[in-house]
């Protein structure tokens, strides 16, 4: 569909006088369907609702707008410009902190930065043309945080193997690794197949379309619970086993990791809730079309986790806490080391000690 800019009205002060030549459209538009609506038609629909005198005439002119526009509002020109903008240079910075520490499994973020640049500007091109890209920015906005899991499950699997990789339960950094991958892929797959099903003409297959996007969003939220559970269980142990690193420390690398990783599940998870339920409720439901949910529940919490990526990208926690501590076989040698040293000093003074005694003795 073509890019025709234009000023849709939200009220009737806004509204041009809906003189015959746009009830004239409004009527000829009636029982079309909405790829059938042409976009002088949109324009009349839009204003007439608000500024015709003629009851029927105002009716009909909304039943035509609510066809033609799937958002239910006019999306924020402002607010899709300020996403591209923040979008575009975490994209930018995290494709220069891949290069730098050569960690190629980010590129996953940077990825998921660019399906949220591709969405935010499609709706921006829809505050112009309220007929533009509607299922296009619904499917990739829902499938670009399942990029940013991936890379909290490769942030964790890092750390863990950077760490002690030991307490760990059950598996080793590698498998839980290659686990909530394979999770997160399936999930992945199964959202972009729901919308591809979006793009049919079919009423059916567009129902079906939506269930299926449902049923990848709920499964990426219960990977994310089950990932927490994992997630706090190693901390857990290793906040016992090394009380002198203070691994809960906001200031320590592995507290940045920590908390970090936190609040980057938590808002994970407030977007995947917001999500579920617009999909369950359906796609034209009051909560799918209400601008101000999807506004904080969904895009302010992936500004958020894809600006949390960066701060505690591995460039600046686990590469710096390999350097202090070494890797777990080294520090275990050197435990070892220590272990053998205070060894042969107990030796030393136990010796020591027996000799002063046979002298005394003697």
């Amino acid at each position: 569909m073509s890019y025709v800019p234009y000023d849709w009205p939200t009220n009737a002060k806004d509204a041009v006088a809906c003189n015959s030549t746009l009830t004239a459209l409004v009527e000829s538009a009636v029982g079309l369907a909405s790829k059938d609506v042409s976009f002088e038609m949109s324009v009349a629909a839009a204003n007439c609702q608000y500024s015709s005198t003629n009851g029927t005439v105002a009716r009909e002119a909304r039943h035509v707008w609510e066809i033609v526009n799937s958002y239910g509002y006019t999306p924020s020109a402002t607010f899709s410009i300020v996403a591209v903008v923040i979008f575009s240079l975490s994209t930018a910075f995290h494709l220069y902190q891949v290069v730098r520490s050569r960690r190629w499994w980010y590129v996953a973020v940077a990825l998921g930065g660019a399906l949220q640049v591709y969405g935010w500007a499609t709706r921006y091109m829809a505050s112009q043309n309220i007929m533009y890209g509607y299922v296009i920015q619904l499917a990739v906005l829902t499938i670009a945080p399942t990029l940013f899991s991936a890379a909290i499950y490769a942030l964790f699997s890092m750390l863990t193997a950077a760490q002690d990789p030991d307490l760990l339960p059950r598996m080793k950094p590698r498998g839980y690794f290659i686990t909530f991958t394979v999770v997160d892929f399936v999930t992945l797959v199964v959202q972009a197949a729901g919308s591809r099903r979006l793009l049919w003409d079919s009423v059916l297959l567009f129902k079906i379309g939506c269930n299926t996007m449902l049923a990848g969003i709920a499964l990426q939220l219960l990977a994310t619970l089950v990932f927490l559970v994992v997630f706090g269980l190693y901390f857990r142990r290793l906040a016992r086993q090394y009380p002198e690193r203070r691994v809960t420390r906001l200031r320590s690398r592995t507290g940045l990791v920590l908390w970090g990783t936190l609040a980057m599940a938590a808002l994970t998870i407030v977007r995947g809730g917001f999500r579920t339920a617009e999909l369950s409720e359906g796609l034209f439901s009051s909560l799918s079309r209400t601008q101000i949910a999807i506004i904080v529940l969904d895009a302010v919490p992936m500004i958020l986790v894809i600006l949390l990526l960066s701060a505690t990208h591995p460039l600046y926690t686990v590469d710096p806490l390999v350097k202090q501590y070494g890797t777990p076989a080294e520090q275990r040698w050197g435990t070892y080391q220590m272990e053998t040293v205070d060894r042969a000093d107990s030796t030393d003074k136990e010796l020591g000690v027996r000799s002063h005694v046979e002298r005394t003795s003697v």
